[in-house]
């Protein structure tokens, strides 16, 4: 801006120009955080509760001048940061960290007294924490005749040797230790086992059938309840091979002694 100042009097004119540069104080705060932990800062994230969330806020002077006395204040009230001075072009970064415990708009705000505060904001979204369960299954099954083909249900001769079969797996999202395994026809001895996610414990053995059977199995531990699963063998009584034989050899007599009697 140019000034222009004159005097006028009875005997003379004199004019005067000053050169005036008006300046002009601009303050910008910009707020991010990085609530996942991906190293990335946006206006808005979403993660578990009680996660640890970064916050940045960046305060830069786009103005012309000097600022003298910068408050800084935060609705998180987490940090305290005392008045500063910024150069024109220069920037102040701020970094710190929380624990949210509910979601949250946080806002900061940056004034110096010759300007209305400036302001930016940060959305943090929460979601429930992943609570890990603890999870077995349980399965029982039998081959009567050694086909390598078992089931849930089959049938046998007495006296025919019968193999079962018990797969217990970890399906849950914890390690399981001092896992209990008992059966109930007392072929196997409880057994204590671990058993980690996502593996199995297979237990094998054979008995002799002798009658109708519904085994049940059962696992059980600390971190779960006791969890079953039965199957069933159904027998048929044993008939000897040799009294149709004989039958028929009786009939072959009767029917020779028959001819021979024919006139």
């Amino acid at each position: 801006m140019i000034n222009e100042a004159t005097a006028i009097g009875p005997q003379s004119h004199i004019s005067s120009c000053t050169e005036v540069d008006i300046q002009n104080p601009e303050l910008e705060i910009e707020r991010t955080m990085d609530f996942d932990r991906n190293d990335v800062y946006t206006d808005s994230e979403i993660d578990v509760l009680y996660n640890i969330a970064n916050w940045r806020v960046v305060i830069t002077n786009t103005g012309d001048m000097l600022l003298l006395g910068v408050q800084f204040s935060d609705s998180n009230a987490a940090i305290l940061i005392p008045e500063f001075d910024l150069a024109v072009g220069a920037t102040r970064t701020i970094n710190y960290t929380t624990i949210p415990a509910s979601d949250l708009v946080n806002t900061v705000v940056a004034q110096v007294e010759s300007l209305e505060p400036t302001l930016d904001t940060t959305e943090v979204i929460t979601i429930l924490p992943f609570t890990p369960e603890a999870d077995i299954s349980i399965s029982k099954t039998v081959d009567y005749n050694g086909d390598g083909f078992y089931n849930k249900s089959e049938t046998g001769i007495e006296g025919d040797t019968v193999y079962w079969r018990i797969i217990i797996t970890n399906i849950g999202d914890v390690d399981f230790m001092e896992l209990v395994f008992s059966n109930n026809n007392a072929k196997i001895a409880p057994v204590m086992f671990d058993l980690k996610i996502g593996k199995s414990q297979v237990f094998s053995y054979s008995t002799v059938l002798k009658k109708d059977t519904v085994n049940t199995v059962t696992a059980s531990g600390a971190q779960i309840d006791a969890k079953q699963d039965t199957a069933r063998l159904e027998v048929e009584k044993f008939l000897p091979y040799t009294e149709p034989e004989l039958f028929l050899t009786f009939m072959e007599e009767r029917t020779e002694r028959h001819w021979r009697c024919l006139p």
